[in-house]
């Protein structure tokens, strides 16, 4: 029985010593150091100027990055972290505005799709730079 417990002792610091040695291969990319960051499009039913009174009220909110409208083609697109806003808030306050709105189409093909959950990279990841001694 020591015998077991020695091998699997060894085994599970030989396994993060090879992951350790995997997180230092490189050095962290760019992105690890970015805030994650949000995008919404918006097709506005409204007057150019109210929208764009709107828009600053937007670009006031905590955790907006970002906010642009286009009178010409009725569109705003937003940039917002996810960690200090959300995206049902934003719909919340064009709603509280009185403006329609919706959300166009995104063209195109989405390409293939990963069998592994995003959530499980992100994960591993969030280990591999936090080992990451560069």
């Amino acid at each position: 029985m020591k015998k077991l417990i020695k091998i699997t002792f060894l085994g599970l610091i030989g396994t993060f010593g090879m992951f350790l040695i995997y997180a230092n291969a490189n050095p962290k990319p760019m992105h690890a150091y970015a805030p994650p960051t949000g995008i919404l499009f918006y097709e506005l039913d409204t007057q150019p100027e109210k929208a764009t009174s709107l828009e600053s009220k937007i670009e006031s909110m905590d955790g907006v990055t970002s906010c642009s409208y286009s009178p010409e083609t009725n569109r705003m697109s937003i940039l917002f972290n996810p960690e200090n806003c959300s995206a049902q808030r934003l719909n919340e306050l064009i709603q509280s505005e009185n403006i329609k709105f919706k959300t166009p189409e995104i063209e195109g093909d989405p390409g293939p799709e990963c069998p592994v959950p995003h959530a499980y990279i992100e994960k591993f990841e969030k280990i591999k730079y936090a080992l990451n001694f560069r």
